[in-house]
C-alpha cells in the first residue's frame, strides 16, 4: 500500500536563474555594509540602522533592516540587544512604520577583556 503516494511533487529542486543570483548578491552586499558598521550605546538601535541602510545601501527596503538587526543579534559577545517596551517610528517611502526600540549596549574594553578571561577559565 502506498501511504505516502508520490512525493517528487513536493521534493524541492534547485534552480539557477537571474533572480535568486540578485538576491544572493544583494545578501552578499548588505553584509558588506554591515560589517562597516560600527555600533555604539544607543536606545534606538532600529533608528541607526535605518538611517544608515537608507544612506548606503541602494534600493534600501525595509527586510533590509530586519536583516540588520539579526546580523548584529547573532554576533556573539560583540553587542548585548535588548527589546524595550518602548516604541518609535520609521518612515519609508513615504510610510510611517511603528517597532519596538532595541537597545545596544557595546562592551568597553574591560568588560570584553573579562568576558574573554571567564570564558576561558570555563573551558579549563
Amino acid at each position: 500500500i502506498d501511504v505516502l503516494g508520490d512525493l517528487s511533487a513536493v521534493m524541492a529542486q534547485g534552480s539557477h536563474d537571474a533572480a535568486s543570483e540578485r538576491r544572493i548578491q544583494r545578501f552578499y552586499a548588505l553584509q558588506s555594509v554591515l560589517s562597516t558598521i560600527t555600533l555604539r550605546n544607543t536606545n534606538d538601535l532600529t533608528k541607526i540602522l535605518h538611517q544608515r541602510l537608507k544612506d548606503d545601501f541602494p534600493d534600501y527596503h525595509l527586510f533590509d533592516l530586519i536583516s540588520g538587526v539579526q546580523f548584529f543579534a547573532n554576533k556573539p559577545t560583540t553587542v548585548h540587544l535588548k527589546h524595550t517596551n518602548h516604541f518609535a517610528s520609521a518612515e519609508h517611502n513615504n510610510e510611517i512604520y511603528q517597532y519596538r526600540k532595541i537597545r545596544c549596549d557595546v562592551p568597553t574594553q574591560a568588560s570584553e577583556s573579562e568576558i574573554t578571561m571567564s570564558e576561558g577559565k570555563m573551558h579549563d
